[in-house]
């Protein structure tokens, strides 16, 4: 019997580029840092999402929702080289869970 995890919404509240460095016109290529903020509504009353939000390691539970911390993992950057998880939380502000990840990364050689 499988347990039915709820459907989520994660809003993306803002992308803020932090710095753009390293810009090789000819090879098209980039170094660049981003600053990523999605929001749960009403996420902070459900105990499920609000498991991980201590900086422990997130996993996935196998008997019920995974916590909100798991949820950033879950991103990815396909047209990255290479990138890497500078910082990563789980906020709670009023009603929501706020998630905010920041990332270094290099594109793809054109």
């Amino acid at each position: 019997m499988s347990t039915k995890v709820p459907h989520l919404t994660l809003e993306v509240l803002r992308i803020n580029l932090l710095q753009l460095q390293a810009v090789d016109h000819v090879g098209q290529t980039f170094t660049a840092r981003y600053m990523f903020q999605f929001v749960l509504r009403n996420g902070a009353a459900n105990e499920q999402l609000t498991r991980d939000i201590s900086d422990k390691e997130p996993e996935f539970p196998e008997d019920c929702q995974p916590g909100a911390a798991w949820y950033l993992d879950q991103l990815d950057f396909p047209t990255a080289l290479q990138f890497s998880i500078l910082s990563r939380k789980v906020v709670t502000i009023g009603p929501d869970l706020h998630l905010v990840l920041k990332v270094s990364g290099r594109s793809l050689d054109r």
